[in-house]
């Protein structure tokens, strides 16, 4: 990464200690950030929250390099602030990218000499904007999520939490949903269609069959080829049907519009 970054006419600096990442980028200053998702003792994660609480460094661009290009680790880096996403193995290409990218505006007042820190990160472009997180409702609301699929339960988790700052529960089966209603009370159930043993549909039944759990609202997550007849999802009390596969963000603004109808 370095051999790449100075090949392409920048100064670059590491950083190996995660402990003395936050004052060595307050002493350098740099221009680019480029952060390692996996270091000892803490996580780039983690790192790349603290570089968005420090206000001296909280508008400098991070990229996260990372193996792992899954859909969680692309919306993680979303929420903790980071602005781009770089895979291994590492292309040189693809690094100079990055940096034309995020330091366009600075290449036309400055020489190639602007100084970088090299830390190696992965995301995909955007950062949650202060508008983002003033549509954090003040009403809290708790939502129980209830999918076999333990990716989707997270993603869902996630943006929930992080978005709208709701408390998020979490089943992978329809009985141990029904379970975990007996002990909370969900303001709103999020539900797959397609589950093993006991599908989306055999609890909803169980669901309205109870006087105490019958008018909870139900959001039903399905693939468009699953989806059951429009006049049994409203007998059985579903007030939106969301697709498979889904934009995070979207999913927060489908829930809220559902919920405010």
């Amino acid at each position: 990464m370095e051999k790449i970054i100075t090949d392409y006419g920048y100064r670059c600096f590491g950083i190996q200690d995660p402990l003395r990442i936050i004052t060595g980028l307050l002493k350098n200053k740099p221009d680019l950030i480029f952060l390692d998702l996996v270091m000892p003792i803490t996580s780039g994660y983690e790192v790349c929250e603290q570089i968005r609480k420090t206000p001296s460094l909280a508008n400098i661009p991070i990229v996260i390099v990372t193996g792992n290009d899954g859909l969680i680790d692309r919306v993680r880096t979303k929420f903790v602030g980071a602005n781009g996403f770089l895979g291994k193995p590492i292309q040189a290409s693809a690094v100079t990218k990055m940096i034309d990218k995020y330091l366009e505006d600075k290449q036309s007042n400055l020489t190639k000499s602007g100084k970088q820190s090299n830390l190696i990160s992965i995301s995909e472009t955007g950062i949650i904007t202060p508008q983002h997180q003033a549509a954090v409702n003040s009403i809290r609301k708790q939502v129980l999520v209830v999918d076999d699929d333990q990716n989707i339960r997270e993603v869902v988790s996630m943006c929930l939490h992080k978005l709208k700052g709701w408390d998020v529960l979490t089943a992978a089966s329809g009985q141990e949903g029904l379970n975990g209603i007996q002990i909370n009370n969900p303001d709103v159930i999020i539900l797959d269609v397609m589950m093993p043993e006991m599908d989306g549909l055999a609890f909803l039944r169980r669901l309205r069959s109870t006087s105490a759990t019958k008018q909870i609202p139900v959001i039903l997550l399905t693939a468009n080829r699953y989806l059951p007849d429009k006049s049994l999802l409203t007998e059985l009390g579903v007030v939106e049907t969301i697709s498979k596969p889904f934009l995070p963000v979207n999913l927060v603004r489908q829930i809220d519009k559902a919920l405010l109808n």
